[in-house]
């Protein structure tokens, strides 16, 4: 049996930043905005203001402020509010890297991966 505890956190503002077209386009003008590119597959970008988080080729998820995002995506895409539809918990003990990506109650966890925070197996 696995030693974990779950812990429900309180509701955060959630987003997804979708590209629908001229995606290298887009890219640059997120580049001029905000200095770095936006993140690769699997990896996430750390700003003053907000947390993007790449899970498909085009779209990411935004923790935190999405202030000129809209705008930088024009008609290229769009910004949905999803934090209404989640619940956010946290995994602590012995064990808790083994629920990545089960079922857990009624939901599924899903775990983020923090670029450069550490190399096991489990995060590649």
């Amino acid at each position: 049996m696995t030693d974990v505890a779950i812990t429900q956190l309180p509701a955060a503002p959630l987003n997804v930043f979708e590209i629908w077209s001229n995606p290298l386009a887009v890219l640059d003008r997120f580049e001029k905005a905000f200095g770095p590119s936006l993140p690769p597959l699997r990896s996430s970008l750390q700003l003053p203001d907000r947390l993007l988080t790449r899970c498909e080729p085009t779209v990411w998820l935004v923790e935190g402020e999405t202030t000129g995002l809209t705008e930088l995506l024009g008609s290229d895409g769009s910004i949905t509010a999803i934090g209404g539809g989640l619940v956010r918990v946290r995994l602590t003990g012995a064990g808790w890297r083994s629920h990545a990506g089960r079922r857990v109650g009624t939901g599924w966890v899903f775990l983020r991966r923090w670029r450069g925070r550490h190399n096991c197996s489990c995060c590649r």
